[in-house]
């Protein structure tokens, strides 16, 4: 039996050995991390480089700007095809991720109608300093490392 936990994984451009994603581990994380409570989030230069079964396992895809035409037509065929012609997601996209937006899919919808499914966001560009998880030796100026 499976331990129930809360957590957040994050793996940032970690697609330099094709390996990885085969590995038992991530195929598990993938199949079944929602189940353990585990939400994963990748953050990788080439989405080709994980394979058709774990990418129906995806459950929000962030389209960032692409400039190579062979990558949008892939990107359309395995994750942005709700809409009917390369063209039209060619448009929207190159829309939305101008000027450092994302193009946003939401593959939880229960629907495939695009205004439910697809949206965009753009990030102010003034935030405040801000941390991902609790440091506490950054309160007193020290480092991670003691």
């Amino acid at each position: 039996m499976r331990h129930q936990c809360n957590m957040f994984v994050l793996m940032d451009d970690c697609m330099y050995d094709k390996k990885v994603l085969k590995s038992l581990a991530m195929r598990d994380l993938f199949m079944n991390g929602r189940h353990m409570h585990v939400t994963f989030c990748n953050a990788m230069q080439y989405v080709m480089d994980m394979g058709p079964d774990l990418r129906t396992q995806v459950d929000y895809v962030f389209a960032f700007k692409e400039n190579i035409l062979c990558n949008k037509n892939k990107m359309w065929k395995y994750f942005f095809g709700m809409f009917e012609k390369f063209d039209d997601f060619q448009r929207v996209m190159d829309r939305c991720t101008d000027n450092y937006g994302i193009l946003v899919l939401n593959n939880t919808s229960p629907t495939n109608k695009l205004e439910e499914c697809i949206y965009w966001y753009r990030a102010r560009a003034d935030l405040p300093d801000f941390r991902m998880a609790g440091w506490a030796p950054a309160a007193s100026g020290g480092s991670p490392s003691g």
